[in-house]
């Protein structure tokens, strides 16, 4: 049973229930995928990759907290392969299916990888801002069911992903000093 612990999350469940009922009662074909956190280029800036690469290029601090929950990444080409495969697979009608690699990583970890890749300092505030009430700690997914019903398995791992994503970030122009 599924424990929400923001009203996001109760909202993804919320409408998965819903989806499953409808499934069921009116024999509709849907498949619900749960794809785990997204990255890559044209990203919300405010997201925490974006935020970070950001933060890197144009020199300045990025206060965040102690960096310790862990995250699985999944760069954006991935999550669309899931997608394209779910969409043509007569056996995902039905389920409930996660799309992602299943590696967790600290978010400490993540702001060094970006540093070191990016071939610049990063200025991260570790402590500088306090952990969200009901904060997940770890936050990664069991993509068996992918591999199994799909075929689909992630194919760019986190470094690709980023080297990919700073690489963008560098075409449209942003440089140390600029937003």
């Amino acid at each position: 049973m599924p424990m929400p612990v923001s009203p996001y999350s109760a909202s993804k469940a919320a409408i998965t229930l819903y989806c499953q009922m409808f499934h069921k009662t009116q024999g509709l074909p849907i498949v619900v995928l749960r794809p785990f956190l997204a990255y890559g280029p044209c990203e919300d800036p405010s997201r925490f990759i974006s935020t970070a690469i950001t933060a890197t290029l144009t020199g300045r601090e990025l206060p965040m907290t102690g960096g310790e929950q862990t995250r699985e990444f999944n760069y954006v080409s991935d999550i669309v392969d899931g997608f394209v495969k779910a969409s043509c697979s007569p056996a995902a009608i039905g389920e409930v299916i996660n799309i992602g690699n299943g590696i967790e990583y600290t978010l400490k970890e993540v702001v060094e990888r970006i540093s070191s890749i990016a071939g610049r300092p990063l200025t991260a505030r570790f402590g500088a801002l306090p952990y969200r009430p009901g904060e997940a700690w770890h936050f990664y997914g069991d993509n068996t069911k992918a591999k199994r019903l799909l075929n689909w398995s992630p194919k760019v791992d986190l470094d690709a992903g980023l080297r990919m994503t700073i690489d963008w970030y560098r075409k449209q122009s942003i440089q140390p000093g600029r937003p």
